[in-house]
């Protein structure tokens, strides 16, 4: 799968495939009955997952593109999808405006998920560099770090006071940060 495909979701409910040769149109992934708000790969490139405000995921396999599983935790959108890119965890994590974050087990799907309370609507999601923590951003004006092994909060910047925060990104740098 790696480079040789495209997937995009959109407001027809619908995940597509394409080949990023040719340009063709491979595969429409059908089940959601919202936006697709969201979509992630995993980094052994053999899941993919989509998000909805219908408040549901699911998961596909990139190999078959069938559906593997749909994962039914959230009360309202869910706003990211993202793939542990530390292989070593095996985890799916996914935030929503219900003020939610779900860590699932990528190994057993089925499995209850771990979930965090983010204090107020979540928008936005980051890996770090070793993907071992990640940041979530929301309604609160607060950009949080979180652990991946337990799951759980570490660090909390404040900054954005009367606003959300709606995006971030990190640098990724080769010498040991102390947050992240």
């Amino acid at each position: 799968v790696r480079g040789n495909r495209i997937f995009t979701g959109s407001d027809d409910k619908l995940v597509k495939v394409w080949s990023s040769h040719t340009g063709d149109l491979l595969h429409s992934l059908r089940g959601h009955d919202g936006d697709i708000t969201d979509l992630a790969i995993n980094e052994e490139n053999t899941l993919l997952a989509s998000s909805s405000n219908d408040n549901v995921v699911r998961v596909w396999s990139t190999e078959n593109f069938h559906p593997l599983a749909v994962l039914q935790r959230h009360s309202d959108a869910v706003t990211t999808v993202s793939f542990c890119p530390n292989t070593k965890y095996k985890k799916l994590v996914t935030t929503s405006l219900d003020s939610t974050i779900s860590v699932w087990d990528t190994s057993n799907l089925e499995a209850v998920p771990y979930v965090l309370d983010g204090g107020g609507k979540i928008w936005c999601l980051a890996w770090s560099p070793g993907g071992t923590r990640f940041i979530t951003g929301g309604d609160d004006g607060k950009a949080k770090i979180w652990s991946i092994d337990p799951p759980k909060l570490v660090q909390v910047l404040k900054g954005h006071a009367a606003s959300k925060v709606i995006n971030l990104s990190l640098i990724h740098i080769s010498e040991p940060t102390r947050l992240l």
